[in-house]
């Protein structure tokens, strides 16, 4: 199997390019992007995280706390999602919502 092949099977590509929409400030396509990246490879600890950082700069809260759940599945010893989470649960606070403590069950 050729690299090129390899990338499009496990999402890389998709992955790359959501990593791309979000630097330049298009997170809903960058949203999209980690979308298709998950379909590939529904256990993509990063395309999980980098999702839910897009949808936190939309301001779209709730859906980026669903979003790190699946990360804190696939390796609960990585702490960079940890922090994101916290700030993400004091912001839907102050923003007049309840605190939201995402499941980590499936």
């Amino acid at each position: 199997m050729d690299s090129i092949t390899r990338m499009t099977q496990d999402g890389y590509d998709y992955f790359s390019q959501g990593i791309d929409n979000y630097t330049q400030g298009r997170f809903d396509e960058a949203v999209k992007s980690y979308d298709q990246a998950l379909t590939i490879n529904n256990d993509d600890y990063d395309a999980w995280l980098c999702r839910g950082e897009a949808l936190a700069e939309q301001g779209r809260h709730e859906e980026a706390l669903q979003s790190f759940n699946p990360a804190i599945l696939i390796d609960p010893t990585k702490t960079r999602w940890g922090g994101m989470v916290t700030e993400l649960r004091c912001t839907t606070w102050e923003e007049g919502g309840r605190p939201h403590y995402p499941s980590l069950k499936s």
